[in-house]
């Protein structure tokens, strides 16, 4: 998530980006980032959801004062990793540890 935020200064903890996940009629994951400066550049991992679990991402101005992003530019990308088993060649005399048999 990349942007330039221009706003007048506002005292710590009165603007954050705000990820929340909720499923089941109650929330499942918050997380807030307090949003000091006037770039916003993060990478952050989105944990894996079930079927019926909303996700969202939002400013939260508490303060209320305006405020506009210049290049918003938000980047999903899907990252898998799967297990694979190795089997080890075949060593002419030994055990596939390396050792004599």
């Amino acid at each position: 998530l990349r942007a330039r935020i221009v706003r007048a200064p506002t005292p710590p903890g009165t603007f954050e980006l705000v990820f929340k996940q909720a499923g089941g009629g109650r929330d499942l994951r918050y997380d807030q980032i307090d949003l000091t400066g006037d770039t916003l550049d993060l990478t952050f991992r989105v944990p894996p959801t079930a079927p019926g679990v909303a996700q969202d991402l939002y400013l939260w101005n508490v303060a209320k004062a305006p405020f506009r992003l210049e290049d918003p530019l938000l980047l999903r990308r899907r990252w898998s990793q799967r297990d694979t088993v190795l089997a080890a060649p075949a060593i002419p005399g030994g055990s596939a540890a390396g050792g004599p048999r």
